[in-house]
Protein backbone atom coordinates (compact mmCIF):
# COMPACT_ATOMS: atom_id res chain seq x y z
CA UNK A 1 0.00 0.00 0.00
CA UNK A 2 1.05 3.71 -1.35
CA UNK A 3 -0.12 6.68 0.51
CA UNK A 4 1.40 9.99 -0.83
CA UNK A 5 0.59 13.49 -0.11
CA UNK A 6 2.37 16.56 -0.76
CA UNK A 7 6.04 15.88 0.46
CA UNK A 8 5.88 12.28 1.62
CA UNK A 9 5.24 9.07 0.62
CA UNK A 10 4.73 6.37 2.52
CA UNK A 11 5.01 2.71 1.91
CA UNK A 12 3.30 -0.09 3.53
CA UNK A 13 4.12 -3.84 3.02
CA UNK A 14 0.38 -5.26 5.15
CA UNK A 15 1.43 -8.67 4.64
CA UNK A 16 5.22 -7.85 6.94
CA UNK A 17 3.02 -6.44 9.90
CA UNK A 18 3.05 -8.26 12.40
CA UNK A 19 0.46 -6.14 14.42
CA UNK A 20 2.83 -4.65 17.64
CA UNK A 21 1.45 -1.09 16.71
CA UNK A 22 4.26 0.94 18.07
CA UNK A 23 4.65 2.86 15.23
CA UNK A 24 1.42 4.25 16.36
CA UNK A 25 2.59 4.49 19.81
CA UNK A 26 5.64 6.22 18.66
CA UNK A 27 4.44 8.77 16.47
CA UNK A 28 4.33 11.85 18.41
CA UNK A 29 2.45 13.61 16.00
CA UNK A 30 -0.48 11.10 15.90
CA UNK A 31 -0.54 10.12 12.38
CA UNK A 32 -0.61 6.01 12.03
CA UNK A 33 -3.90 4.57 12.88
CA UNK A 34 -4.70 1.07 13.29
CA UNK A 35 -6.91 -0.59 10.05
CA UNK A 36 -8.67 -3.37 11.59
CA UNK A 37 -9.76 -4.54 7.92
CA UNK A 38 -6.54 -5.35 6.54
CA UNK A 39 -4.77 -5.81 10.38
CA UNK A 40 -2.29 -3.44 9.95
CA UNK A 41 -1.11 0.35 11.01
CA UNK A 42 -1.68 2.68 8.49
CA UNK A 43 -0.76 6.56 8.01
CA UNK A 44 -4.13 8.24 8.82
CA UNK A 45 -3.03 11.76 8.51
CA UNK A 46 0.16 11.92 6.35
CA UNK A 47 -0.01 15.73 6.38
CA UNK A 48 1.05 15.84 9.68
CA UNK A 49 4.46 13.90 9.44
CA UNK A 50 7.21 15.52 10.41
CA UNK A 51 9.45 13.03 9.02
CA UNK A 52 10.84 12.16 12.95
CA UNK A 53 11.20 8.50 11.16
CA UNK A 54 10.95 7.05 15.11
CA UNK A 55 7.61 4.73 13.50
CA UNK A 56 9.85 3.78 10.62
CA UNK A 57 12.92 3.12 13.18
CA UNK A 58 10.83 0.73 16.04
CA UNK A 59 8.54 -1.31 13.37
CA UNK A 60 9.38 -4.67 14.77
CA UNK A 61 8.44 -5.38 11.03
CA UNK A 62 10.22 -3.48 8.97
CA UNK A 63 6.74 -3.08 6.75
CA UNK A 64 7.14 0.23 5.74
CA UNK A 65 9.48 3.45 4.14
CA UNK A 66 9.48 7.31 4.52
CA UNK A 67 10.23 8.55 1.55
CA UNK A 68 10.60 12.36 1.55
CA UNK A 69 9.62 13.55 -1.77
CA UNK A 70 10.98 17.49 -0.97
CA UNK A 71 14.18 17.95 -0.85
CA UNK A 72 15.11 20.71 2.52
CA UNK A 73 15.64 23.97 1.22
CA UNK A 74 17.66 25.63 4.67
CA UNK A 75 19.68 23.43 7.07
CA UNK A 76 17.61 23.48 10.47
CA UNK A 77 20.53 24.18 12.65
CA UNK A 78 21.92 27.27 10.09
CA UNK A 79 19.80 29.38 12.56
CA UNK A 80 20.63 28.11 15.78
Amino acid sequence: MQVTCEDVRFEVDTERCCGCKICIRKCMEDVWRWDEENKCATPKYPDDCVKCYQCEIYCLGNCFEIVPLVVMKTDPLENQ
